[in-house]
Protein backbone atom coordinates (compact mmCIF):
# COMPACT_ATOMS: atom_id res chain seq x y z
CA UNK A 1 0.00 0.00 0.00
CA UNK A 2 1.51 3.40 -0.97
CA UNK A 3 1.57 6.14 1.90
CA UNK A 4 -0.05 9.62 1.13
CA UNK A 5 3.66 10.93 0.52
CA UNK A 6 4.48 7.46 -2.02
CA UNK A 7 1.06 8.31 -3.54
CA UNK A 8 1.93 11.81 -4.02
CA UNK A 9 5.58 11.14 -5.24
CA UNK A 10 4.15 8.84 -7.76
CA UNK A 11 1.42 10.89 -9.13
CA UNK A 12 4.14 13.81 -9.50
CA UNK A 13 6.08 11.68 -11.48
CA UNK A 14 3.42 10.50 -13.88
CA UNK A 15 2.29 14.36 -14.91
CA UNK A 16 5.70 15.05 -15.04
CA UNK A 17 6.54 12.24 -18.02
CA UNK A 18 2.81 13.43 -19.58
CA UNK A 19 3.92 16.79 -19.77
CA UNK A 20 7.41 15.96 -20.79
CA UNK A 21 5.89 13.67 -23.61
CA UNK A 22 3.44 16.18 -24.64
CA UNK A 23 6.01 18.93 -24.89
CA UNK A 24 7.80 16.56 -27.50
CA UNK A 25 4.94 16.34 -29.65
CA UNK A 26 4.25 19.70 -29.85
CA UNK A 27 8.26 20.06 -31.13
CA UNK A 28 7.90 16.82 -33.29
CA UNK A 29 4.76 18.72 -34.91
CA UNK A 30 6.89 21.65 -36.00
CA UNK A 31 9.45 19.79 -37.25
CA UNK A 32 6.63 18.21 -39.40
CA UNK A 33 5.91 14.87 -38.01
CA UNK A 34 2.81 13.38 -37.16
CA UNK A 35 3.30 12.04 -33.49
CA UNK A 36 1.92 9.98 -30.86
CA UNK A 37 1.36 6.09 -29.80
CA UNK A 38 1.95 3.46 -31.87
CA UNK A 39 -1.25 1.04 -32.40
CA UNK A 40 -0.67 -2.21 -34.02
CA UNK A 41 -3.78 -3.89 -34.83
CA UNK A 42 -3.53 -7.42 -36.65
CA UNK A 43 -1.53 -5.86 -39.97
CA UNK A 44 -2.31 -2.31 -39.44
CA UNK A 45 -0.30 0.00 -37.73
CA UNK A 46 -1.84 3.44 -36.97
CA UNK A 47 -0.23 6.64 -35.03
CA UNK A 48 -2.73 7.48 -32.43
CA UNK A 49 -2.58 11.40 -32.11
CA UNK A 50 -4.17 13.16 -29.44
CA UNK A 51 -6.17 16.13 -29.71
CA UNK A 52 -8.31 17.13 -26.19
CA UNK A 53 -8.06 14.48 -23.59
CA UNK A 54 -11.35 12.85 -24.70
CA UNK A 55 -10.58 13.08 -28.54
CA UNK A 56 -7.85 11.68 -30.63
CA UNK A 57 -7.45 10.74 -34.36
CA UNK A 58 -5.86 7.16 -36.05
CA UNK A 59 -2.96 8.29 -38.67
CA UNK A 60 -1.98 4.89 -41.26
CA UNK A 61 1.17 4.28 -41.33
CA UNK A 62 1.60 2.57 -44.68
CA UNK A 63 4.46 0.11 -45.94
CA UNK A 64 6.95 2.49 -47.50
CA UNK A 65 7.05 4.62 -44.07
CA UNK A 66 9.48 5.11 -41.41
CA UNK A 67 8.49 4.78 -38.06
CA UNK A 68 10.44 6.42 -35.51
CA UNK A 69 10.35 5.27 -31.88
CA UNK A 70 11.66 7.00 -28.70
CA UNK A 71 13.29 5.37 -26.32
CA UNK A 72 15.09 7.51 -23.71
CA UNK A 73 14.56 10.77 -25.46
CA UNK A 74 16.50 9.18 -28.32
CA UNK A 75 14.70 8.18 -31.61
CA UNK A 76 15.50 4.59 -33.70
CA UNK A 77 13.72 3.89 -36.85
CA UNK A 78 11.96 0.93 -37.98
CA UNK A 79 9.69 -0.16 -40.84
CA UNK A 80 5.87 -0.77 -40.53
CA UNK A 81 6.51 -4.23 -40.62
CA UNK A 82 9.26 -4.20 -37.58
CA UNK A 83 6.27 -2.68 -35.96
CA UNK A 84 3.83 -5.65 -37.06
CA UNK A 85 6.46 -8.63 -36.56
CA UNK A 86 8.27 -7.74 -33.73
CA UNK A 87 6.76 -9.38 -30.67
CA UNK A 88 7.41 -9.44 -26.95
CA UNK A 89 8.46 -12.54 -25.11
CA UNK A 90 4.94 -12.88 -24.41
CA UNK A 91 3.42 -12.64 -27.61
CA UNK A 92 2.49 -9.22 -28.46
CA UNK A 93 3.59 -6.53 -30.43
CA UNK A 94 6.48 -4.86 -28.95
CA UNK A 95 5.80 -1.41 -30.14
CA UNK A 96 1.94 -1.02 -29.98
CA UNK A 97 2.08 1.86 -26.79
CA UNK A 98 5.32 3.42 -27.59
CA UNK A 99 5.72 6.86 -28.13
CA UNK A 100 6.52 7.10 -31.95
CA UNK A 101 6.68 9.43 -34.90
CA UNK A 102 6.35 9.46 -38.75
CA UNK A 103 7.45 12.27 -41.30
CA UNK A 104 4.72 13.12 -44.17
Amino acid sequence: MLTDRRYQDVMNQIINERAEERAQVIIDESRGYISGRVIVDGHDVMIQVEGRPDNYELIKVFPEETIEIENRGKYHSISEADAVHTMSSDGWPLYAGCLGRIKR
